[in-house]
């Protein structure tokens, strides 16, 4: 790999109680990447600080700083290009984890230096056991993000390459749920399922045109409206380039909206010692909608009536003493 690293941390740790504190941390790295030609392509510092409370709750915290940099894989084969620098905070709070039920927030926040792309996430997650044999888990989570040069494809016309960016609004949800019941030690059932769904909108097409300038502006044409027609019958986007006389080209509409569901139940068996059955179950769904918006129960309910993809497994195991 085209790849060079030098890494950078620093913690220390606070092992002894203090007021409400049984302990903490703060750490700091630093993240540097180049390419074998001296290039920069990536410099990020974090600071981490972690705690947790007499009562076993705790939580913990980062805060990013990432430096401009050059990317080689930003246009997917073509020239480098330079990205702009960014600023994030992630974050996690949860309760005693030694109790029945347990509670955690988390969530992440990210600007960029471009002063358009964003990104912003929260999800919680609830664990409940009622009893020894029993635990139950929830996690949902939702994100929202704007990226304002979302690569979109690559076309060549009148022998010239044309990179297509754009700015897409993402929406994203998913639910994760987990329960593990284990009446008897030889005796187990397993069931993980999450449905996902995601929904993007790419409006403000331009092309690259000089990737490598030093101004955020300067790296990109945007097309005009004389220039950018949407034909809705065959779903694609018409170029017509007024200033570079180039030949016209089209491209498919990017829009998308993405519905899965994936879940697996495992049945365990030890009917003998040393002799094991196992019955799994798993379903998939997916289906893809060319819009663009995203309708959480319009979705959830179209995922569940369209077609699943089942598979059921056997496996059986008998010990032999010999």
């Amino acid at each position: 790999a085209d790849l060079m690293q030098a890494k950078l941390w620093l913690g220390y740790l606070f092992n002894k109680p203090v007021g409400i504190l049984r302990e903490a941390s703060i750490a700091h790295e630093q993240l540097a990447r180049w390419d074998f030609g001296g290039q920069r392509t990536f410099l990020e510092a974090y600071l981490q600080l972690e705690a947790q409370f007499m009562n076993s709750w705790g939580f913990w915290s980062r805060f990013y700083l990432r430096d401009g940099a050059v990317s080689t894989q930003a246009l997917r084969g073509g020239p480098n290009m330079r990205l702009e620098g960014s600023k994030e905070i992630r974050y996690n709070v949860y309760t005693d984890e030694s109790r029945p039920f347990v509670f955690g927030v988390g969530g992440s926040s990210e600007w960029s230096n471009d002063g358009i792309s964003s990104s912003h996430g929260a999800g919680i997650e609830m664990t409940w056991r009622p009893s020894d044999a029993l635990s139950l888990a929830f996690a949902p989570e939702y994100g929202k993000a704007v990226n304002n040069l979302q690569w979109v494809t690559a076309r060549e016309t009148s022998g010239e390459g044309r990179f297509i960016a754009a700015r897409i609004n993402t929406s994203e949800t998913r639910f994760v749920f987990r329960v593990n019941f284990a009446p008897t030690p030889n005796f187990t059932i397993q069931y993980f399922g999450q449905p996902f769904i995601s929904a993007g909108s790419y409006s403000r097409f331009k092309r690259i045109s000089d990737p490598m300038n030093e101004v955020y502006e300067g790296r990109f044409t945007l097309f005009g409206s004389d220039e950018l027609s949407l034909d809705e019958d065959e779903n694609r986007y018409d170029v017509t380039e007024t200033e570079t006389g180039v030949d016209a080209y089209s491209f498919g509409k990017p829009d998308f909206n993405v519905r899965e569901f994936r879940s697996n139940l495992v049945v365990r068996w030890e009917y003998l010692p040393g002799s094991t059955l196992f019955l799994v179950w798993s379903q998939d769904r997916a289906s893809f909608m060319p819009s663009g918006t995203m309708s959480l129960s319009d979705d959830l309910r179209d995922l569940f009536r369209g077609p699943a993809d089942n598979t059921f497994l056997l496996k059986v195991t008998y010990w032999l003493s010999l």
